[in-house]
């Protein structure tokens, strides 16, 4: 299932899969960077994700310095939220 938060937030919400569910920046998908991902790297990712789920963490797949190009990033609560 997924959720798709824009305009008002660049986040999309997927659930009911075997990673336990988690959220991509939609930048990401808008641009086909997860598209491009060798089938290598793809695993390594679903990997990531899981390990994190799998201790009762969000999950957050964004990138590391917040531009679309930059290297993926995983994190455990949403990167954008205001503290």
């Amino acid at each position: 299932m997924l959720t798709d938060w824009r305009p008002q937030l660049d986040w999309l919400g997927i659930e009911d899969c075997p990673c336990g569910g988690f959220f991509v920046w939609t930048p990401l998908l808008d641009e086909g960077r997860l598209a491009q991902l060798t089938p290598e790297d793809r695993e390594i990712l679903k990997q990531h994700l899981r390990d994190l789920r799998a201790i009762g963490t969000q999950a957050w797949l964004t990138t590391r310095d917040r531009t679309v190009m930059g290297a993926f990033l995983i994190r455990s609560e949403r990167p954008d939220r205001a503290r």
